[in-house]
């Protein structure tokens, strides 16, 4: 894995892996907590917080409360592909999969460094309410995000939806549960919805997304089969 050859684990360390459709709470040595999201591992230092900087390595989703030090000791989340995140607030959500990176702030500030982001023109400086989308082919998008919600909700068992297509659900359902989306009618894809859904378990989820997008959807092994009702 990726966290492995970042950091070559040994007794000194903890590492935290969660399956698919799983999420754990972990308390940090430092009393931070993250909850991190189904399909996501984590490793950090034993002595984390007695170190000059709080260094963590994630792949995959996670959800952070951090506490802040007398000595503004920084917290950082070190992703896959070189992208840190470091943190001068106390609550932010980090995800990374595939190619992109997005990094949404709840309160405080966060510092994104990139990769060789020695310079400090290569670092971005976040403030509340803003979300930053990093794509190795398009490069940093930061946009001023309304709904601060929809980027954590799942540490609730909660889906907020904006305009968001059943093409994009697709892919979250694949990161979170391990299934694929498929269909002979992609135009069924392309359907959209805006609202907010509670559900605990994959099986809840379906339920409630056949209703919204008007859509036949069945569990077949790891594979979700759409069709027209």
């Amino acid at each position: 894995g990726v966290a492995a050859s970042l950091l070559q684990r040994d007794n000194d360390q903890y590492e935290y892996q969660t399956e698919f459709g799983e999420t754990k709470t972990i308390l940090l040595p430092d009393s931070s907590t993250v909850i991190l999201n189904a399909n996501s591992r984590i490793v950090f230092n034993k002595d984390l917080g007695k170190q000059p900087v709080r260094d963590i390595w994630l792949e995959g989703e996670a959800f952070f409360s951090v506490v802040h030090k007398q000595d503004d000791q920084p917290f950082k989340v070190n992703t896959p592909g070189g992208v840190a995140v470091e943190v001068l607030g106390t609550t932010f959500n980090v995800y990374n999969r595939s190619l992109n990176t997005k990094d949404f702030l709840n309160t405080g500030q966060i510092r994104l460094s990139l990769p060789s982001a020695d310079k400090e023109e290569n670092k971005i400086l976040m403030k509340p309410g803003e979300l930053v989308k990093l794509d190795t082919a398009f490069g940093i998008a930061l946009t001023k995000e309304q709904h601060i919600d929809f980027h954590s909700g799942w540490a609730r068992n909660e889906f907020h939806f904006n305009n968001t297509s059943l093409k994009d659900i697709a892919t979250m359902i694949k990161d979170v549960y391990g299934y694929s989306l498929e269909t002979d009618e992609g135009e069924l894809l392309k359907r959209s919805i805006t609202g907010d859904l509670r559900a605990a378990s994959l099986q809840e989820l379906v339920s409630v997304l056949q209703l919204a997008f008007k859509v036949k959807m069945t569990i077949d092994k790891k594979s979700i089969k759409i069709s027209h009702l």
